[in-house]
């Protein structure tokens, strides 16, 4: 994921714990035609994350999404082709789910490169994380007023729909207090600058949106 002063998502030389502390599946994921191995909580078949990944393909060449960077943005993500609101627009598939513990502990990975796809916290939330820095899901802004919102499959795959109609060339954006629910326990809570009436100003995440 990316906030509007800094980038946040979906990494490439991921590192694999010999003793995963919750006994992970590992699960063999293609990603830019190497295959490389990542741990998951939920093993899907090769098969479906294969066919995942073509979903992802697609919707990307459907929408003609790519990256953008400016001066004043940074790093972010536009569709060249208008979308409907109700439109899917892009899915992380769950290449690479961790736990807090192991967010918290890896090398490379962090709270800026993962998105909340269970509930729970330190105890129980999972979050799916980026397979490579370079992943698009790293180039995803936070608007406290998002064209797009996030819808968890029971596979932890993450859907990103529009929630309006989006001309071309419009940064896509979702907002992180209706993904992530503790910024602040995790230390990357921040002060957003995406100028809308909207505005929160402290982004924290859902814990304390009716604080």
């Amino acid at each position: 994921m990316v906030t509007q002063s800094e980038t946040h998502g979906h990494d490439s030389s991921c590192k694999i714990v010999d003793e995963p502390p919750n006994a992970c599946d590992m699960i063999h994921v293609a990603q830019e035609g190497n295959v490389r191995m990542h741990l998951s909580h939920k093993h899907l078949p090769e098969s479906e994350l294969q066919a995942l990944q073509k979903e992802e393909e697609r919707l990307i060449a459907n929408w003609g999404i790519e990256k953008r960077t400016t001066e004043d943005v940074g790093n972010y993500l536009v569709a060249q082709k208008e979308i409907k609101q109700g439109e899917l627009v892009m899915i992380f598939p769950p290449y690479r789910i961790m736990n807090w513990q192991e967010v918290e502990g890896h090398p490379e990975v962090g709270w800026n490169h993962v998105i909340c796809v269970r509930d729970g916290g330190s105890k129980s939330g999972l979050f799916s994380a980026s397979v490579s820095l370079e992943s698009l899901d790293n180039w995803m802004n936070h608007s406290c007023n998002s064209n797009l919102r996030v819808h968890v499959r029971p596979d932890y795959t993450c859907e990103l729909i529009a929630t309006r109609d989006i001309p071309p060339n419009t940064s896509l954006t979702f907002n992180y207090n209706h993904t992530e629910e503790d910024l602040i326990e995790q230390g990357v809570d921040f002060h957003c600058l995406c100028g809308e009436p909207q505005c929160v100003g402290h982004v924290r995440g859902k814990n304390y949106l009716n604080k």
